[in-house]
């Protein structure tokens, strides 16, 4: 078992020496989900248009077409807040 080394109390800038490292505050991480959420949304929408235009042979003029049904598709895969749609709501659309 690997044992943990204790932080010099002079070790690190001036400003810091002698501090306990605090953890972040989970309202500070909330800020951060958001953010990663839509990233992974725009991800999703990305690949889903990739292969629809990959099943049309990638001929152009579609792309606006391809990322709108995309968008759709991972809008009623993953739901508008992106949590996941209810059987529900999938099933009337």
């Amino acid at each position: 078992m690997a044992s943990r080394q204790k932080a010099s109390p002079t070790a690190g800038p001036p400003e810091t020496r002698g501090r306990v490292a605090q953890r972040a505050k989970p309202s500070s991480l909330r800020l951060a989900r958001p953010d990663r959420a839509r990233e992974l949304r725009y991800l999703m929408i990305e690949q889903a248009a990739y292969f629809r235009a990959a099943r049309r042979g990638f001929e152009p003029g579609h792309e606006l077409d391809d990322w709108l049904a995309a968008e759709m598709e991972i809008k009623n895969l993953v739901g508008p807040g992106g949590r996941p749609a209810s059987r529900a709501a999938q099933r009337q659309e």
